[in-house]
């Protein structure tokens, strides 16, 4: 059987290679932590690098999205104006038409009456010169 010193030496024995196992161990562990927390940070590095690239583009679709919305609403509204500006002309156009028959009815009536006119003064001129003529002759006859 074993004495008490064999069993303290056993026992010191027993603890030096329990530490040394254990030292062992934890920087085993240690390692692989270090290890799998690289792999999952460069995981997690790629996963992100990846989503930003994903958002990126999504919002690069979406920007061309609103923006061809955007263009395809300023040219709406283009039209609308250019179709409204086309109404309006023509109905400008209709209602100066109306206008200018209307003036030129007008002069038509005025150049008429003035004809009138000058012909009323000639009628009343010869009219006149008439009655001179038979007061003349009446004297004469008289």
């Amino acid at each position: 059987m074993l004495d008490h010193n064999d069993i303290e030496i056993l026992k010191k024995l027993m603890q030096g290679v329990v530490k040394e196992s254990e030292h062992s161990i934890l920087n085993k562990v240690d390692i692989r932590l270090s290890e799998t927390e690289q792999h999952i940070l460069e995981k997690v590095d790629v996963r992100i690098a990846e989503t930003e690239q994903n958002i990126l583009e999504k919002v690069d679709v979406r920007i061309a999205a609103t923006e061809k919305k955007f263009s395809e609403q300023i040219t709406c509204s283009e039209n609308l104006i250019l179709n409204e500006l086309d109404r309006v002309q023509t109905h400008m156009e209709r209602e100066i038409a109306k206008t200018q028959e209307n003036l030129d009815e007008l002069k038509q009536f005025y150049r008429i009456d003035r004809l009138e006119a000058d012909n009323t003064s000639l009628l009343l001129k010869m009219y006149n010169d008439m009655q001179k003529e038979i007061a003349e002759i009446k004297a004469q006859i008289a």
